[in-house]
């Protein structure tokens, strides 16, 4: 493989599982003295019930159709194939070994807690643990062992960006 097609294909790959690990989601933004109905419910035409709706277990597109509603990863692909930032502002790489994600202020659990770097870091450890519940089957084991992707345990995360994430 080409250096440059190993690089995009690298960068797609981690773009990828960095989507399927990372979690957030969002409430609704609703503009103060907004009249909203008594019965809030969201209906989605999925075709049949889904088995989980933990990110980590999905195993087919009835799943992941509502996952993908509900949860946001640190960056996107486009439909060009672009990285695209999500909860993270921006990212960093130093010799594609070490990558450094920096969180958007303000971002927020559907509670209102503040998204920190810890809980991307704990998705991650959840994502490539090997034991079950947490193994995503629909990813190849190759692809979420600490080993194939170099990650070692993460014993702790700081956050480098602004002085708050409020």
């Amino acid at each position: 493989m080409k250096p440059q097609t190993r690089t995009h294909f690298t960068l797609s790959l981690l773009a990828a599982g960095i989507l399927c690990a990372s979690t957030a989601t969002w409430a609704a933004n609703v503009p103060a003295g907004t009249q909203l109905a008594d019965k809030q419910e969201l209906v989605r035409n999925n075709g049949s019930e889904p088995a989980s709706l933990d990110p980590h277990k999905v195993e087919s597109d009835v799943e992941f159709n509502i996952i993908s509603d509900l949860f946001d990863g640190l960056v996107s692909v486009s439909p060009a194939g672009e990285i695209q930032p999500r909860l993270a502002e921006k990212w960093e790489n130093k010799d594609n070994t070490v990558w450094t994600f920096h969180l958007r202020p303000g971002i927020t659990w559907s509670d209102g807690t503040a998204i920190t770097a810890e809980d991307i870091v704990w998705s991650w450890q959840r994502l490539v643990d090997p034991k079950p519940p947490h193994r995503m089957p629909a990813i190849p084991v190759a692809c979420l062992s600490s080993t194939a992707l170099k990650l070692p345990k993460v014993k702790s995360a700081r956050y480098a960006g602004r002085e708050s994430h409020q």
